[in-house]
This record gives C-alpha cells, structure tokens and sequence, in this order.
C-alpha cells in the first residue's frame, strides 16, 4: 500500500496530468475556434463573391428580356409613323376615294357633339373626338389618312400589343383595340389632352422629337395596368398627330413580384422617382393610379436605394454595387424603351446566415472531436505518464528549490529513463555556466562602469571646449575687429590707401574667424539639442524666413515663391535653422543675379513627400556633389561668394537627425535644387 507521502504525490502527478489535459483541450478549442472563424470568413466572401456574379448574370439576362416588348413597339410605331407622314405628304386623291369620303364613311357626330365611329356595333375599330374638335381640312385629312393605316398595322400587331391608336393634337383619336369600343365608352366630358400619353407627344414637353414613354397608369377602359408610347408624327415642321400603343404591364408587375431570387426584393422605378412596382408597397401604388412617388413612400431605406441608383455613372448592361447603407448589394439595370430603373435588392445577411449556418456545423464536430481526443488523452495519461512521473518528483522538487547538485536515478530503458539522464546532465551544465556567467558579469559591470566614466569625461571636455571656443576666441577677435576699425578712423591719413586695405583685410579677416566660430558652435548645438517632434507649419516658417531676407537687403529683386499648406512632423527649433541656411544658400548664389526666383514646395515620390528649395542662381557642378555637405568644404572661392562652408553641413546634421535624407541638384549659371525627406508621423 502507498503511504500519505505516496498518495500525496499521486494527488500531484494526477493534477499534472489534469492540467496537460486542460491546456491541450484550451489549445485544440482555440484550433477549432480559429477553423470555424476562418470558414465562416472563408464561406462569406465566397458565397458575397458567389452572389455578385449571379446578380450580374441575373440583371444582364433580365432587363434585356423585360425591355424586348417595349423596343418591339417603339419599332413598329416608328415603321406606323413613317407610313402616315409619307401619306399625309401625298397629294389627295379626289371623288370616292377621296378623304372627305373616307372621313364620312368612318366618323359620324354624335347627339352629344362628340365625334365617334359609324358602326353601330362594337368592333376592332373605334374613333373619339371631343365636341369642339375642329374638324378642318387638316383634322380631316390626318383622321381619314390615319384609320385604314391604323386597322392595317393594329391588325398585323394583334399579336404583340394590345391596341394601336393615332391622336391629334386637338385631342380626337382613332383606335384599334378589338373588343373594346373606345369611341361610345367616353365620357362626353373626357378631355385627352390633359392625358400623360397625349402630353408626351407635344413639342413643349418632347422637343427631340422621340419616342416618348408614360408612366404606369390603371386605363380606364381596359381596367388593367399598363404604359403608353406615342411617336410624334409632324408635317413640315407642324405637329399633326401622333401614333401610340398601350403596353399592359401585368405580366411584367407579376413577373417583378413573384419571380426574384431567393431573399431578394425587385423594385422597379423611374428616373424621376415614380415608383412603378414594390412588394412592400404595391397595394398604394394601386391606390394612387401609378402616381404613386418615393417620396410618398416615407421610407429612408428606399430613398438611399434610389439616391444609389441614380448616382451610379455607368449602368451599362447591368452592374452590381455595395450598398452600405442598406447592407445590401444592388444589381441595378436600365429597361430600355421606357428607362425604367429595374433594381435587384439582395440583403447580405442571407451570406452571413448561409455562412454562420455552415460554420456552426463545422464548430460541432470540431467540439466532438475535442471531447473524443480529450478522453484519448487521458487514458493514456494516466498509464504511461502519471505513474512514471511519480519516481521523479523527489529530484525534480529540490531543483526547484535551486539545488543543482542532485542528480536522478531512474532505471527505465525508454523516453523516460532518458530524461533522467538528460536532466543530471542540465543541472552540471547549468551549474557549471552559472560561475562562468557571474564571473562575465563582473568583469562586463567593470568595463560599462569605467567607459561610462569616459564617455562622461569626454562629454564634459567637449562641453568646456565649447565654452572656451565662445569665450576665449571671440573676444579677441571682436578686439582685433574694433581695433581695425580705430585705425581707419583715427589714422586713415598716416596709413595712407596700402594701408587702409591692410586694414580692411585684417577685419574682414576677424569677422571671418567671427562667423567660423558661430557655425562651429551651432553645429555642435544641433548634435547635442534634443530633438523633440510635433507637426510644424513648413510654409509659414519659409514665410517668415524670406520677409527677414528681404528686410536685410531690400535692393534686391527676389521673386520667393511658397507653397501654401506644407506641414512636416519635425522638431520646430531644428526645422526653422534648416530653411535658414538653405534660404540663405539660395539668396547668397543669386546676389549676382539683377532678378531672382527662390522656390519652396514639395513633390510626390511614391509614398514619400520630399520638400525642396530652389534657386536660379550660380548652382554647381554636379561632379563635386558629394562635397556640398561636408564642414568647410566649398565649392567656390570667398572672391566669388562669402561663406564659412559650415552652413549646408548643419542642414544635413538637422536631416539626419530626423531620420531622413538630403540631397541636391544643380548646373552652373542655372540654379540649384535641395531637395530632403523627414519620417512621418508614427515612424520609427
């Protein structure tokens, strides 16, 4: 039997085992977790891919087959039109066959002053005329000429359209519509031209000329929905009639409804926002006689529909767009004829419920199989891993206590009995580089402490240096410069004029050594300052910049050119003195120049912004290039152009403190370039 030391540490070997158990579950779970999210992804851009491709089929397919009826009638009434125009353009014929005749033998007044046909019974043709038709020579000869074209035409096109009728702009109408008595079914007060299909065909509302389309209307002979398409027909610039056909629309509307793939919603409007067929609002456009408007709708969403629909520049065949804000696609398509908007609204939640539906399968059996492996798992735990272990937890205690001199003693010819030896082996080695890394330790500690010292040293040197620089040697040089200046004042007369140009050159020679020293110390200023970065208004700083130039020496005729809104991420103090010596550069190489141009603005390279200054003065030789920006090294001669060789040299150092880049371009007698990039914002 096992003592409580042994049956404690069983306790401990089996909430190892628990524990190996509970992080290979975690780490199997976060597996399946992750598999699920990546096919729930996966299955969602697919199937979003998926339904694109068969909107933009759908809609390229559908609206070529839903405009096919309306093309049809705009044809045939084109054909129907030139017939009429080239009958009425013939000279009339006289007798019986005359129009006068023709007109009696098919229109007859009525008691009520209205004009009708003469059959007394219902037939295919039918004719209307309201009584204060004018029924001239003109009236006359369209109507006569237009009723055996229209029986013609209307009877060869039974087939395809409903009716075929011709109107005058008076308001008369003749009509092929077989079953329907047009002329005795209106009202005597009925007045045509104040009728959308009437209006279409007038030269004020239709100057083009063209087929022209209404919207959809509930006719109130036929009782059944439809559209009109009239052709205007005009006689040597005058409008004398019009040819139309009504096209029912109930198929269509059907179609629209019934007819839609799966979770879609087809919507069909026109241009100016007349809603022609919805699902959710057919019985109001029922109610209102197809005058019915999205801004009747009330509805945000559908408004946003339309505002997207109309605002997509190339409708083409058919296209597909993202509608964000009805979380949607739209595959939106334009029936030709009319220009009716046909718009497929496809939610993409129908994708996430398709996807979220195929992942949660994916989630079960990946759940199954964990619990499958976990229960593998523990099994084998516990008879090859628990028991062993247990002759191991003696040693493996001490050397968690930091007692590197035990060592295991494990006879077992397996994995097991290796890692004993294994773990003997570890602790030599570990105890054996402990005393190497505490001896390392000490001697590193020794040598940081004693160059730390140095670097100290060094730095305090350079610093008093600076001081001795600032203080020493400039004060004999301003004594050197304020002695010079005595001597020409005092004693110009005993020196004479060789003496006077000794004299200038000593103190043009202490001004040099003067403004030597201040670069020196504000190059060394710009290697210690400690930079500190915000976003800085470049423009304004070359602003200011180029006023200070031009108040020192306001003679000259320099024309600065600045870009308006140029920012960079830099130190403020650091950025000022770099457009200093740059403008200075620029202004100092064009002095020989009668005009000037200096230029300050930015370029596009790639993703970087690189600024630039440029000039148009004596520029430079671009074999001598690599010099422009080494301390005290000129390119030209101080007989030539004043200047210590330091001020470019800091403009690079305030440069490469940033992180960034410097270069330039030039050409004698034709200016100079300089252009350099700085980080942005959130670079390393």
């Amino acid at each position: 039997m096992c003592d409580r030391g042994d049956l404690r540490t069983l306790a401990v070997y089996r909430s190892v085992a628990a524990v190996a158990l509970r992080n290979m579950a975690a780490r199997v779970a976060l597996v399946v977790c992750a598999t699920t999210l990546a096919t729930a992804w996966h299955l969602l851009y697919t199937l979003d891919d998926r339904a694109v491709d068969t909107l933009e089929t759908y809609i390229r397919e559908r609206v070529p087959r839903e405009s096919a009826p309306f093309l049809l009638a705009e044809s045939t009434l084109r054909t129907l039109g030139c017939a009429l125009h080239e009958e009425l353009v013939r000279p009339p014929a006289s007798g019986a066959a005359g129009l006068d005749a023709r007109f009696g033998a098919h229109l007859v007044r009525r008691a009520d002053g209205r004009w009708t046909d003469t059959e007394p019974e219902p037939s295919a043709m039918s004719a209307d005329a309201p009584p204060t038709h004018p029924m001239d020579a003109d009236a006359v000869r369209v109507l006569s000429a237009g009723w055996p074209l229209v029986e013609a035409y209307g009877g060869a096109w039974r087939a395809q359209f409903e009716n075929t009728y011709l109107i005058t702009p008076a308001g008369g109408a003749i009509v092929f519509w077989p079953g329907k008595d047009f002329g005795r079914d209106t009202a005597t007060d009925f007045d045509m031209t104040g009728e959308e299909y009437h209006r279409a065909a007038t030269p004020a509302e239709n100057p083009t000329r063209a087929a022209a389309w209404t919207g959809i209307y509930r006719d109130r002979t036929a009782r059944e929905w439809m559209a009109s398409i009239v052709v205007p027909v005009d006689v040597d610039g005058r409008w004398v009639a019009a040819v139309g056909h009504d096209v029912l629309l109930e198929d269509l509307l059907e179609r629209a409804r019934i007819d839609h793939l799966p979770g879609a919603t087809n919507i069909l409007f026109r241009e100016d926002g007349r809603l022609i067929s919805h699902p959710d609002f057919a019985d109001r456009i029922l109610a209102s006689g197809g005058t019915y408007t999205l801004s009747d709708a009330n509805s945000p969403e559908l408004e946003a529909i339309y505002r997207a629909v109309v605002d997509t520049p190339d409708i083409g065949r058919g296209i597909v767009v993202d509608h964000p804000a009805g979380d949607a696609w739209l595959a939106i398509g334009r029936i030709e004829g009319p220009g009716w908007y046909f718009v497929v609204e496809y939610p993409k939640s129908l994708n996430r419920l398709d996807a979220f539906q195929s992942a949660g399968f994916v989630l079960l059996l990946g759940t199954l199989s964990l619990i499958l492996e976990v229960a593998i798992l523990y099994v084998v735990l516990r008879r090859q891993v628990s028991e062993p272990l247990h002759a191991l937890a003696s040693g493996t205690a001490k050397v968690a206590k930091g007692d590197l001199s035990v060592r295991l003693d494990v006879a077992r010819n397996d994995e097991l009995g290796r890692l004993a030896e294994c773990f003997n082996e570890m602790t030599s080695a570990v105890a054996h580089r402990d005393e190497q890394l505490a001896r390392q330790n000490a001697r590193l500690e020794a040598d940081v402490a004693r160059r730390t010292s140095e670097l100290s040293e060094a730095n305090r040197e350079l610093e008093s240096f600076s001081f001795s620089v600032s203080h020493d040697l400039r004060a004999p040089l301003r004594s050197i410069t304020g002695f010079a200046a005595l001597l020409r004042t005092d004693h110009a007369e005993a020196l004479g004029p060789e003496g006077l140009r000794a004299v200038d050159r000593i103190a043009q020679s202490a001004r040099r050594g003067h403004e030597i020293i201040e670069d020196l110390l504000a190059l060394a200023r710009v290697v210690r300052t400690e930079t500190r970065r915000t976003d800085v208004d470049l423009g304004a700083i070359a602003r200011e910049v180029a006023e200070a130039l031009r108040r020192a020496a306001p003679e000259r005729s320099v024309e600065f050119v600045l870009e308006e809104g140029m920012h960079a991420f830099a130190d403020p103090g650091l950025l000022r003195i770099l457009l200093e010596r740059l403008l200075e550069n620029a202004w100092k190489y064009t002095e020989r120049h009668a005009t000037a141009r200096i230029e300050v603005g930015t370029e596009r390279s790639g993703d970087e912004v690189v600024y630039f200054v440029r000039d148009d003065g004596a520029g430079f030789e671009m074999a001598h290039v690599d010099r422009l920006f080494l301390p005290f090294s000129r390119l030209h001669g101080n007989a030539e152009f004043e200047g210590t060789g330091i001020g470019l040299a800091i403009a690079h150092r305030i440069v490469v403190r940033h992180g960034g880049r410097i270069w330039a371009e030039g050409s004698v007698e034709r200016g100079a370039t300089f252009r350099f990039v700085l980080p942005p914002r959130g670079s390393s």
